[in-house]
């Protein structure tokens, strides 16, 4: 096995734990988009949730460091994949890096455009519950991305293992189709070996004659026939 064939697996493994962390994060959010987007919302809701994403904006960049470094792990992964991809698994491992770029792009576009509108009050041509909303929609968005991702990853395995029985059956198939062949050619050496065998018994006793021209001559002399009349009636 190469060495790309030993970084496959571990690629795989990066990409679905970017994936699996992301959509962590995303669940965390739940019990304030849940009250503002799928529920009938009171105004508390909406405070909750404006003071939870103002915290989220005066988070330090400490606290953001992890979240690019797993973001950026699971974009290796994916590429350590595509390096070499398979024939058969190319549509997958291309659609899983397209959906997790599309992922992420919501993630700094929408969420993080809307956790700083939420910390300055600058929500535009909307309001703050509007806002909040957008925020949380963006967020059932990305979740819909991140998802196709281990859907994707799910169905490359079952492509692998698809691929894996098929090569088995072949063999199987190739070796059965072998073993004919042998039993054929053993059985035409055998037939051959025969036919040399009775081949040397004939010659062995009529001498360089032909088997069929001895038992005729056997035949003429048996009966009185002239030798030169045979002959004459073979040329006839």
């Amino acid at each position: 096995m190469g060495l790309y064939a030993k970084l496959v697996p571990i690629g795989i493994g990066l990409a679905l734990s970017a994936t699996s962390f992301l959509l962590g994060l995303v669940y965390a959010q739940v019990p304030y988009t849940y009250f503002t987007l799928f529920s009938e919302p009171q105004p508390v809701d909406f405070d909750e949730s404006l003071a939870h994403y103002q915290r989220w904006y005066r988070l330090p960049i400490l606290g953001y460091i992890p979240l690019f470094i797993v973001t950026l792990l699971g974009f290796t992964g994916l590429l350590i994949v595509l390096y070499k991809p398979g024939a058969n698994l190319k549509l997958y491992d291309y659609t899983s890096l397209g959906l997790y770029f599309f992922g992420v792009c919501v993630a700094i576009t929408n969420i993080k455009t809307g956790i700083a509108a939420a910390a300055y009050g600058t929500w535009g041509e909307v309001d703050m519950p509007t806002g909040i909303n957008v925020i949380g929609a963006s967020q059932c968005m990305m979740v819909f991305f991140l998802l196709g991702v281990l859907v994707l990853q799910a169905g490359r395995y079952y492509q692998i293992i698809e691929d894996e029985n098929s090569e088995i059956e072949y063999q199987q198939r190739l070796k059965e189709f072998e073993k004919q062949e042998r039993e054929r050619q053993e059985e035409e050496e055998k037939e051959a070996e025969k036919q040399a065998k009775k081949d040397a018994r004939n010659e062995k006793k009529y001498g360089h004659v032909k088997p069929e021209e001895a038992q005729a001559d056997g035949k003429a002399k048996a009966s009185g026939v002239d030798e030169g009349e045979v002959k004459q009636r073979k040329k006839n």
